[in-house]
């Protein structure tokens, strides 16, 4: 194995998968060390594409909190 953070491979394997199955033509990875820096890659993704991927990761968080303060879970 490349490297031994087998619950990272299993995501990261659901992750293609999923792209590959849905046939994904702009992709957006985001990737943060524990050291604090940061990696971003894009496929097909231009300016506009990108501003429409990140408003997606913004709403996510934003539905996380609520769902943290209303006192909902996964």
């Amino acid at each position: 194995m490349l490297f031994d953070n087998k619950e990272l491979a299993e995501w990261l394997e659901d992750c293609v998968k999923h792209i590959l199955e849905k046939n994904a033509d702009g992709i957006a990875f985001v990737a943060q060390s524990v050291d604090g820096e940061t990696f971003t890659a894009y496929y097909n993704a231009g300016p506009c594409r990108k501003v429409e991927l990140a408003s997606h990761i913004q709403i996510d968080a934003m539905r996380e909190v609520i769902d943290v303060n209303s006192g909902e879970t996964d």
